[in-house]
This record gives C-alpha cells, structure tokens and sequence, in this order.
C-alpha cells in the first residue's frame, strides 16, 4: 500500500492562511540576514569583552562578572533581532501565525524568541507556516552562540586560574 506524500502545493492551505513559494523566500531571506547579523553582533561582543575587560583595574573575579554580563547582554540583544523578524514576518509579511498562546505584542514575540533562541521550547507558542523555517533557524543559531559563549568564558577561566596560579607560586618563592 503507497502512501502519499503530503506537500504544500504553490497555494496551499495551511491554518486558514495561503502560503506560497514567495512567502518561504522571505522566510528564508529572513533567517539569512538575522544569522549574519547575530553572528557579527556576537563576534564584536567577544572581541571588545576580551580586549577590554581584562584592562579593567578590577579584580580578577569581577572581570569575570562583567564577562558575563556583557554576554548576557549580547544574548538579550540578539534574541531582540529575531524577535523583530518574526514581528516583521507575521505582521507586515504575512510568513505565517502562531498558535497556541495569543501572540499581540512585541514582549509576546521576545518572550516567544527567546524560548526559541534557548532550545528551551515550551510549546505554549508555536509557529504554524513558514515562521517553522525562522524558529528552526534561530534554534542552531542560538545553540551555537551560547557555546560559543560557554567556550569563551572556559578559555576566559582557564586563563585567570592560570595567572593566579602563576601568581601564587611567585609568592611562595
């Protein structure tokens, strides 16, 4: 017994909505210009927190606090990016809708970003229509960012334990 492969035609019909090949093409440029974006947000935040934090005259478990601080704050920001592309998707776009929890303001779309942005998926929101391919993008993209912070602070760790044990052997001598 064949089975038969469900697909969107050109014009389908999914939640009362049409959505076409044109709507999936600004999905998709959507998502590749948040990526990018996010990834250069991210990169210059690493960069100015690793040159100058550590010039800060502040001690070393403080450099550590504001480290994370300012990473915090880049998260935030890029889950700010993504929120406003699927504001800019759903409202002016017509990508798609979510389901679920009613989504009628900006704090929805953040909260529902960032829920995205984490893996966290709670599922009292989802998307319905080409806002999957956003959410899925913004997923992989927030799962890479926030290693990318965890392996910084590791390196940024490693580095201060190292230089207070360099410290501590000097004062022994």
């Amino acid at each position: 017994m064949k089975r038969k492969h469900r697909s969107i035609s050109d014009t389908g019909n999914m939640g009362n909505r049409v959505y076409s090949k044109e709507k999936m093409t600004f999905a998709v440029l959507l998502s590749f210009l948040a990526v990018p974006l996010t990834f250069g947000v991210h990169f210059q935040t690493i960069l100015l927190s690793s040159t100058h934090v550590s010039k800060l005259a502040v001690s070393k478990n403080m450099k550590i606090f504001i480290s994370l601080l300012i990473l915090y704050m880049a998260h935030l920001f890029e889950v700010l990016i993504y929120a406003i592309v699927y504001m800019i998707a759903v409202e002016t776009l017509d990508i798609g809708t979510f389901a679920g929890m009613e989504v009628n303001s900006f704090l929805d779309y953040f909260y529902y970003s960032i829920v995205t942005y984490t893996s966290l998926g709670i599922g009292d929101v989802y998307p319905q229509g080409h806002l999957r391919f956003i959410t899925g993008t913004e997923a992989l993209n927030g799962l890479l960012l926030i290693t990318w912070s965890a392996s910084y602070m590791f390196l940024t760790l490693s580095r201060f334990l190292k230089e207070a044990e360099c410290c501590d052997k000097e004062k022994t001598k």
